[in-house]
């Protein structure tokens, strides 16, 4: 079953919408690239796969986590941005993010050293 925080959030389908923003995003496209999400305050990163990205938001996978806040930071290690993330739909491992922020020049392997 689909977990839902908003009435506003889509649903991850197998095999179809599957752009971050649905069918309309156009923009779209798919990178299959390394990334960390961060929980806030937290400096340990969670590894994950982002599927598809868009300027809106992204498609990401997870497994080992148990639950995932409705907000977060997506570190995309291949762009070197950090993008602040609510949740609009999850199913299992599948989560489906759009970005409220994003930060240029900013990588999980630079918040890690600061610890």
């Amino acid at each position: 079953m689909l977990s839902q925080n908003t009435s506003s959030r889509h649903s991850i389908r197998n095999g179809s919408d599957r752009s971050p923003q649905g069918r309309n995003a156009g923009t779209a496209r798919r990178v299959n690239s390394f990334g960390y999400l961060v929980f806030d305050g937290q400096t340990q990163g969670f590894a994950c796969t982002i599927s598809t990205m868009s300027s809106q938001g992204a498609d990401i996978q997870v497994s080992g986590l148990m639950g995932i806040p409705e907000s977060f930071d997506l570190y995309a290690e291949q762009e070197q941005a950090r993008y602040r993330c609510e949740v609009t739909a999850q199913r299992g491992g599948a989560v489906r993010v759009t970005f409220s922020d994003r930060e240029e020049n900013r990588r999980f392997r630079d918040l890690a050293a600061r610890r």
